[in-house]
């Protein structure tokens, strides 16, 4: 009996209990029914926007997804904060030493503090699926940010530098290290504070045994040399990483790139990097060297730890931008200063108002009890003991509405109580007033959005941002949730009764738009494999994540990538390159002297100088000219190339002819004439078939021989035996 893997449909032996080719956990199958969708996306390592996992987390979105698993952006209902959620893949968290390896580096992980490097929580099981919690930060991640502008501006680039510097200080002084420092581990929030995430291949380097040594781990376009080989790592590994990080920053690309992961990883070990400036030419000296000092092969000549880094850059920032720290400390002063302003005058202008309207009262009160007028007698002042008893009484009943007069502060009473004060009043000595008209007893709302800050219309009318609590008159209200253009616009409707407060919590669904411009314009754009038009392009997506495909034609090179979009418009840019056999190069070949045989690629020869279009690539040259000794080599082609060859002009060769008895002698069939007498002759550098002939004998000897320039060499033939012997000349007359 086998057991089918609902994922990859693979049959596994019985009692298995995890999928032998996917990983998938088989024995959770037993206990989900196949109608279940959001139970069969646990099984598959997936979480449902809108659902509860593990009974305490609300998915809000799912923020990426990467080789260890899925990330979930979740609301921590127990706690009532958000959160991110790592979803370990089933196939990782089968492998109990995967599990404690997790375990140990959580543990390191949670030793680091600091504003700058992300806090990670807890580890955790749910459901039969391992996942990981930890700080959401809101925002998007260096690799986005560059992919969606480009190079960034310097100022940019050198405060996102110097954080990263601090968070990698602190881990470094607790002997933790990075080992996959990247952009897509590099958040920034929106207030442009920068967070290092994933810490989780990190190691202290006191532990042992759970990264073992001689394994590369790691991120192909980031590692360090002594990673890509497997050789212990230092802080200074990270610093490699950091370079490769500033270099994509104020370049758009990262140092090395390759077909393969070989490719790349070989050019991390043995090729130098590029200069920066001669990608982006608006690159300042002082920000190169900086960025190639930290890609040194050799570590030792690398920056000895992220303080010493840290201190350069606020050199250089403080030569670049030697009145910016001051600017924005007197922006931020000023700011302040407004909110404490701001925060004391209003609430004075309503406790003056208060005491206006309380002064007012009481000098009508007066007026209305006879205090004497101008015209009027005063009359003299009365001890208090002459006073009589029921005088005494009235006045201190009229002390007692006075007290009652006492307006309250706004958040203290409602319009119902100040309306109770004035009763009092009422029904005291003073004359009869007009009766009050009381309000109706109304009730409340209490609204709640994720996430907070959509506005909020009450039967078109706008009343404030979520949250929002507000008191309402009874009746049924139209309400719009908007907050674009990140998320759809809602609409529901609610009762209100008197008395009676309502709760409303809404969960707005994120929009994703997507706009695709490339460099040459006209290029199909495939999402998911699926053509949605030509570029430029704004789609709206169902999805944050996917991916994309950009195509045009032969002559330019396809564009693949995954993507993370975040909620509303997200813009790129995208330079295509064109194929290697739409390329052309200028191939100028020269010769000193002119007038040599040039041949390209055993193709027909030309006389120099020869200039020719070619593609791309590797190409065979072939030089000839009497006189002159051949050439034969390969030339590269990467752009218009121009090359000079110097010929080098041939010494004749001499061969000596000493033949027993007479003989006629032949070079290449023509004649050279009778020996004895002993003959030397003087021939170009090369290879000669040498025929001895003896019409007396009636015989022929052939001898095969090459000289070169210079040489000298002797044939000796015996035309009775037939013998020859070819030896070198001592001298050449």
């Amino acid at each position: 009996m086998t057991v089918l893997c609902r994922k990859c449909q693979f049959d596994n032996p019985e009692k298995t209990r995890f999928c032998g080719n996917c990983g998938t956990s088989l024995s959770l199958q037993e206990e989900v029914s196949l109608s279940s969708t959001k139970t069969l996306q646990m099984l598959l390592g997936e979480l449902a926007t809108g659902s509860t996992f593990a009974e305490r987390y609300l998915v809000i979105e799912e923020l990426g997804r990467g080789g260890m698993g899925r990330v979930y952006r979740v609301l921590d209902k127990k706690l009532d904060v958000e959160i991110a959620l790592k979803l370990l893949k089933p196939e990782i968290a089968s492998d109990q030493r995967t599990i404690e390896r997790f375990k140990n580096e959580l543990k390191l992980a949670r030793m680091i503090s600091h504003s700058h490097v992300c806090r990670m929580f807890d580890l955790s099981e749910a459901q039969g699926n391992h996942f990981i919690t930890m700080e959401y930060v809101p925002g998007e991640d260096l690799k986005n940010t560059i992919q969606r502008l480009g190079p960034l501006s310097i100022g940019k680039v050198l405060s996102i530098a110097k954080q990263i510097c601090e968070g990698l200080a602190v881990a470094h002084r607790l002997d933790i290290i990075h080992r996959d420092l990247k952009p897509q581990n590099i958040m920034i929030d929106q207030k442009g504070n920068v967070r290092i995430m994933d810490f989780g291949i990190s190691r202290s380097l006191k532990a042992r045994g759970i990264t073992a040594d001689g394994i590369m781990i790691g991120t192909p376009e980031y590692i360090s040399p002594e990673q890509a080989e497997g050789s212990k790592v230092d802080p200074r590994s990270d610093i490699y990483s950091l370079g490769a990080v500033l270099f994509e920053m104020v370049t758009g690309r990262v140092p090395f790139e390759g077909d393969t992961t070989l490719s790349i990883v070989l050019k991390q070990k043995l090729e130098p990097p590029p200069d920066p400036r001669r990608l982006n030419p608006q690159v300042p000296k002082e920000i190169s060297q900086v960025i190639l000092k930290c890609l040194e092969k050799e570590r030792e000549r690398r920056y000895a730890n992220a303080e010493a880094l840290y201190s350069e850059l606020e050199k250089i920032e403080k030569a670049l931008f030697p009145e910016e720290p001051g600017r924005a400390r007197r922006k931020e002063e000023k700011t302040a200063a407004r909110k404490s302003y701001q925060k004391f005058m209003i609430p004075g202008i309503v406790s003056l108002a208060a005491l206006m309207v309380v002064g007012g009262f009481f000098l009508i009160k007066s007026a209305r009890e006879g205090k004497p007028g101008a015209g009027e007698e005063k009359k003299p002042a009365v001890a208090s003991e002459q006073i009589p008893k029921e005088k005494t009484e009235l006045a201190q009943r009229a002390s007692q509405d006075k007290k009652d007069l006492t307006l309250p502060a706004p958040s203290e009473k409602t319009e119902s109580d100040q309306q109770a004060s004035l009763k009092k009043v009422d029904s005291g000595s003073q004359p009869p007033q007009k009766s009050l008209t009381t309000t109706p007893p109304s009730g409340s709302i209490e609204i709640s959005a994720l996430p907070e800050g959509a506005g909020i219309y009450l039967n078109n009318a706008y009343k404030g941002k979520a949250p929002l609590i507000s008191e309402l008159s009874p009746g049924t209200y139209k309400i719009q949730l908007k907050k674009s253009p990140e998320y759809k616009e809602l609409a529901d409707s609610f009762t209100v009764k008197a008395g009676e407060k309502v709760s409303k919590q809404y969960t707005l669904v994120p929009v994703y738009i997507l706009e695709i411009r490339t460099v040459p314009e006209g290029a199909d754009v495939f999402i998911d494999g699926v053509l949605k038009g030509k570029a430029p392009l704004k789609i709206e997506l169902s999805r944050n994540v996917g991916n994309l495909e950009i195509k045009k034609g032969e002559e330019w090179l396809s564009h693949s990538e995954s993507f993370n979009l975040k909620p509303g418009i997200n813009s790129i840019q995208r330079f295509l390159q064109q194929t290697p056999k739409s390329i052309k190069y200028n191939l100028f070949l020269k010769t000193n002297p002119a007038e040599a045989r040039i041949s390209i690629d055993n193709g027909p020869f030309a006389l120099s100088p020869v200039n020719k279009q070619v593609g791309p690539g590797v190409y065979s040259i072939k030089i000839e000219k009497e006189g002159f000794r051949a050439i034969q080599e390969s030339v590269k082609v990467e752009a218009d190339l121009e090359k000079t060859f110097e010929l080098t002009k041939l010494q004749p060769a001499k061969i000596r002819f000493n033949v027993q008895p007479f003989a006629d002698v032949y070079i290449n069939d023509r004649l050279i004439g009778e020996v004895p007498p002993v003959n030397t002759q003087e021939v170009p550098e090369g290879k000669y078939s040498i025929k001895f002939v003896s019409s007396r004998l009636n015989k022929t000897v052939n001898v095969e021989v090459e000289v070169k320039s210079g040489e000298g060499k002797e044939i000796r033939v015996n035309m009775v035996t037939g013998e020859s012997k070819i030896t070198e000349m001592q001298k050449v007359p």
